[in-house]
C-alpha cells in the first residue's frame, strides 16, 4: 500500500490524537502516506471527501498532538448502512480517487458495524476506543456462545446465548480499550468529590454516569467497585426516587446514593438542582 485513509467516529474519548499519532508514526517508517478523513463516515457521503495529509514527505504536521484530547480530524455519528449498495460503491470509488488503498477506522461498537460492509471492498480495520469496554472477548470461551439464528428469508444473524462462564476482570482478553480507564477514573474521582459534600451536609447524592444502557455501564460498575460497598447503591428500577428512599435506611453510614442514566436528573440539572437531592429529615440519620 502507497495511501490509506483513517478517520474517527461516535464520541469522542481520551487517546484518540494518539491512535492517529501512532499510526502516522508507523506510517512515515513504511513510507506510507496517510490521509485523514475530516468528520468521520460523513466525509464519506461528501463528494469531495474532505480530508488533511497528515504526514506530507512522511513527516507528521505539527498540529498532531498525541498528549491533546479530543481528535484533530473530527468525528460524527454518521454511519454507512449495509443495505445502500450504490452508497456504498459510490464511498468506495470515491476513495478510489483518492488513490486510498486501505482504511483506518478508530471508534467503538457502532463504528466496527458501520465499517463491515466497507471491508468487503477494500482492507479496512478497527482501531478500538470506547468508555464502555464492550470491545473484544471478555474471557476465551465467548466465541463458542454465539449461535448462528437463520430467517425465512434466507438471511440469518448471530445470536449471543447466556454465558456460562464465570466474568473475572483478570480473565478478560481485551481488558482496557482506550478510553475506558480515563471514564472509570474521573467517575470514581466525581463520586469521592461528591461524597463528602454528602456527607457534611447528611444529604444523599445523584451522580448521574453515562454508558450504553440505563443502569448497567460498565463504567459505572467498575467506579462502583472503586468505592467502599457500604457507600454504594444502585438502584436499577424505573422509579428511582422511591428507590433511593427505600434504600435511605441501609445507608446510615453513609449518605451517598449511585444512580446511572436517571432521565429525570436532566430536569433536575436544567432547573438548577443538581447539586442535591433534598431528603425529608425524618429519613437521615
Amino acid at each position: 500500500m502507497k495511501r490509506i485513509g483513517i478517520l474517527t467516529a461516535g464520541g469522542d474519548t481520551p487517546a484518540l490524537n494518539s491512535t492517529i499519532h501512532g499510526a502516522v508514526v508507523r506510517a512515515n517508517q513504511l513510507k506510507v502516506e496517510i490521509f485523514g478523513l475530516i468528520k468521520g463516515f460523513n466525509s464519506l457521503f461528501n463528494p469531495r471527501v474532505p480530508h488533511v495529509h497528515l504526514n506530507p514527505l512522511y513527516q507528521e504536521i505539527p498540529e498532531l498532538d498525541p498528549t491533546k484530547g479530543g481528535t484533530l480530524i473530527g468525528s460524527s455519528r454518521d454511519f454507512v448502512d449495509p443495505n445502500k449498495k450504490e452508497e456504498l460503491d459510490l464511498v468506495a470509488t470515491r476513495l478510489a480517487k483518492l488513490a486510498i488503498e486501505g482504511l483506518i477506522c478508530v471508534g467503538g461498537d457502532g463504528t466496527l458495524n458501520g465499517l463491515q460492509p466497507l471491508a468487503e471492498r477494500l482492507p479496512t480495520v478497527l482501531a478500538p476506543k470506547t468508555i464502555d469496554n464492550d470491545l473484544g472477548l471478555n474471557y476465551p470461551s465467548e466465541p463458542d456462545e454465539m449461535v448462528r439464528v437463520h430467517h425465512e428469508d434466507g438471511r440469518f444473524t448471530y445470536k449471543h446465548t447466556q454465558s456460562q462462564a464465570a466474568f473475572g476482570l483478570d480473565q478478560m482478553v481485551n481488558y482496557v480499550t482506550p478510553g475506558y480507564a480515563t471514564a472509570v477514573y474521573v467517575s470514581a474521582s466525581g463520586v469521592e468529590q461528591v461524597r463528602t459534600t454528602a456527607e457534611s451536609h447528611r444529604r444523599i447524592g445523584i451522580i448521574e454516569v453515562m454508558g450504553r444502557h440505563s443502569g448497567t455501564s460498565r463504567s459505572a460498575q467498575l467506579t462502583g467497585s472503586q468505592i467502599s460497598s457500604s457507600s454504594l447503591s444502585t438502584p436499577l428500577i424505573s422509579n428511582v426516587s422511591s428507590s433511593v428512599l427505600s434504600t435511605s435506611s441501609t445507608c446510615r453510614k453513609s449518605s451517598l446514593s449511585y444512580a446511572a442514566k436517571a432521565s429525570w436528573m436532566n430536569r433536575a440539572v436544567n432547573s438548577g438542582r443538581n447539586r442535591s437531592l433534598r431528603i425529608p429529615p425524618a429519613t437521615l440519620p
